[in-house]
């Protein structure tokens, strides 16, 4: 039997990590030292797909609660809960973002578009190859995949007889197509990163299926018991070695998937070493708030931007660029404590996880 669904800590930690790698990566000063020495350039894609795979695991983790039900009112309920846990801080932060929008192209830097209007609203993929399609906040661009994630998998739910044979023929479907596309040179090219004809051939997919293999791992009671300081240095290594290929030119799927994979499943089964230290309500707080950092720091690049070219000597300082980062990361959790939370009280019932 699986753990309580409050004790996904290690998951929790994992989350306020990757979080903390989108945010150097956009934020922390592009010529500074260690930037360009540890490759900062790469790592935010390193956090997307530890975000990925997580959502994968908490994807099959949380299909327990529809074993016994309809499979229609299954999928029905499945896709409720993920657009509510996806759309209202979206939209929240959505807000200012498109402000921004409308003033580009007032201005004439931006052309304005109902259909980046209408798919930035509804997070929907281009369906025609449209070169100018784009999300108005450009982070954007990692919940278009989770849509999908989240539609396709609601699909097979009401379809399947059991959590079981819906995860096993979500996967086979995803693989069949990913590979199809591929084989026969259907794959159309990225354009604004939400192009249909490129995502339902993007490897990227497979990390939600590594997700699912943690799930089944975890469920057969694996566990290891490595301690704090192991874990930590675990870390650090796998994400230099990720570091490390992505510069080689490696496919994502090795250089950032595998090695999620890898850091999502020591954290799912050594949970109970690395709970009760130091700094763990803290930690807990950034995975909690990993959401709202996400989407929140969007609104600080275009900032960074306007600082680093009037005062060009700040963006090779690696010091400006971690108070930046940090102040980035302060402000997430201020979001997250004082909007989000109050925006999950409201949508879901007292005793739901909200975290998940």
């Amino acid at each position: 039997m699986l753990a309580k669904k409050n004790k996904l800590n290690g998951v929790q930690y994992l989350r306020g990590y990757a979080a903390i790698l989108v945010v150097i990566n956009h934020l922390w000063s592009h010529n500074g030292y260690i930037y360009k020495k540890l490759n900062f350039e790469n790592i935010g894609g390193f956090g997307v797909d530890i975000f990925f795979v997580i959502s994968g695991f908490i994807m099959a983790y949380t299909l327990n609660d529809f074993t016994k039900k309809n499979n229609h009112l299954a999928a029905y309920e499945f896709i409720k809960k993920r657009v509510e846990r996806i759309y209202p801080l979206y939209f929240v932060i959505l807000a200012p973002s498109f402000i921004i929008y409308v003033l580009k192209c007032m201005y004439g830097s931006s052309n304005f578009s109902i259909a980046t209007v209408l798919g930035s609203v509804l997070l929907l993929p281009s369906f025609n190859n449209s070169e100018s399609y784009h999300m108005i906040m450009s982070p954007a661009w990692t919940l278009v995949y989770e849509m999908f994630f989240y539609v396709t998998l609601s699909l097979i739910i009401a379809i399947s007889k059991s959590k079981n044979t819906c995860i096993v023929m979500y996967s086979l479907i995803i693989t069949a197509v990913v590979f199809s596309v591929n084989i026969f040179g259907l794959k159309g090219d990225r354009l604004g990163w939400v192009n249909l004809s490129y995502m339902v051939g993007d490897p990227i997919f497979f990390d939600f299926i590594m997700g699912f293999i943690i799930f089944y791992m975890k469920k057969v009671n694996l566990k290891t018991k490595l301690s704090r300081a192991v874990m930590i240095f675990i870390v650090v290594i796998i994400t230099l070695f990720a570091m490390f290929m992505a510069s080689k030119g490696l496919p994502r799927i090795l250089s950032f998937g595998l090695t999620s994979f890898i850091l999502v499943l020591l954290f799912t089964v050594n949970i109970d070493s690395i709970d009760n230290g130091r700094f763990q309500k803290e930690a807990l707080l950034l995975g909690g708030a990993s959401y709202s950092i996400y989407l929140t720091h969007q609104l600080f690049i275009l900032l960074a931007d306007n600082i680093y070219k009037k005062y060009a000597w700040l963006n090779s300082s690696d010091f400006f660029g971690l108070l930046l980062s940090m102040l980035v990361i302060l402000f997430g959790c201020l979001v997250y404590m004082k909007i989000e939370k109050k925006i999950t009280a409201k949508i879901k019932k007292p005793h739901q996880n909200t975290s998940i």
